[in-house]
């Protein structure tokens, strides 16, 4: 499901989560899907995965959430995206405190 979060295949998504695939799995790193999505900037797989209930408060093993990630791909869409799925854009997160907190 992580390599189907770079792309725009919401549908390809739907389906595994039909299969039973966890929207929230992780990889060895503590990557979700969504990080993958926020990552490539991909607001159309962050909304899907999102409404399937996709947790955006996820953090991997550097302490990132997507949101984070979104930020440093300077994807304004993707972090709105993310905003209205229920990120917290007050987060404070260890391993990245160059990054400012976002205003809502």
């Amino acid at each position: 499901m992580h390599y189907l979060a770079k792309s725009r295949t919401a549908r390809t998504i739907d389906r595994l989560i039909q299969l039973g695939l966890d929207v929230n799995v992780r990889n060895k790193l503590g990557e979700s899907p969504l990080v993958w999505a926020a990552r490539a900037g991909n607001e159309v797989t962050l909304a899907a995965l999102l409404s399937r209930g996709a947790d955006p408060s996820l953090v991997d093993a550097t302490g990132m959430t997507a949101l984070r990630y979104a930020l440093l791909a300077d994807s304004p869409n993707a972090v709105a995206t993310l905003l209205r799925g229920g990120a917290d854009g007050g987060e404070q997160d260890i391993g990245h405190a160059a990054t400012p907190p976002v205003k809502c």
